[in-house]
């Protein structure tokens, strides 16, 4: 909470009674009757020339200049790492942060605070190759109807998503998606894991 300033008369008047060598509680007094009420660490301030405007009144009579922390949330740096995000295969948070030139935790809360987005885990597939694709393609309905013993008649079995592993191009086993949207599918990232022989 930024503190009251006093205003210039004031801060006259009260060096004209510290000229006359006042205490500051008769100070204090004097300026009650004239309806002012002023602590005795700010005259105590006064008297010492303590504070920024003060000082430099005293070196050439100029404001100082007031250093504020950057803003580093700027529209540009939320663009940027919204494209970072939005990729297939997304960097890491300390790669964007180096390359927006911010801090790690300031890009996680940008992330986080600013787009709303989540980090989720790509769901792990099977490595398929092209010629694995095609032999799945040939064989994998007449090995569903082999093992599903008809039922694929009357109903459609869960088992039947088994045979429609997809292939996947991933590299980073992570993506991000908004709070408020619904991604329309789950991504993944392949393994390089063993195949059941019966397929």
């Amino acid at each position: 909470m930024p503190r009251n300033k006093i205003s210039d008369n004031i801060e006259g008047i009260i060096e004209y009674l510290l000229t006359k060598k006042y205490s500051y509680s008769v100070i204090q007094e004097e300026l009650s009757e004239m309806n002012l009420n002023v602590s005795r660490s700010t005259i105590s301030r006064i008297a010492n020339q303590v504070g920024k405007q003060r000082q430099a009144g005293l070196l050439n009579s100029q404001k100082p200049k007031y250093y504020r922390r950057r803003h580093v949330a700027t529209p540009a740096v939320v663009r940027r790492i919204t494209s970072y995000i939005n990729k297939e295969n997304p960097p890491t948070i300390s790669l964007m942060a180096a390359r927006c030139h911010i801090d790690v935790g300031t890009t996680f809360r940008i992330i986080r605070d600013v787009i709303h987005a989540k980090c989720r885990k790509k769901r792990p597939v099977h490595r398929l190759y092209p010629a694995v694709i095609e032999k799945r393609r040939s064989r994998a309905w007449r090995m569903y109807r082999r093992l599903c013993n008809g039922r694929y008649k009357n109903y459609v079995t869960t088992d039947e998503a088994w045979f429609y592993l997809d292939s996947s191009q991933g590299v980073r086993d992570i993506y991000y998606v908004r709070s408020n949207e619904i991604p329309e599918e789950f991504k993944k990232i392949e393994r390089n894991d063993l195949h059941p022989v019966a397929v």
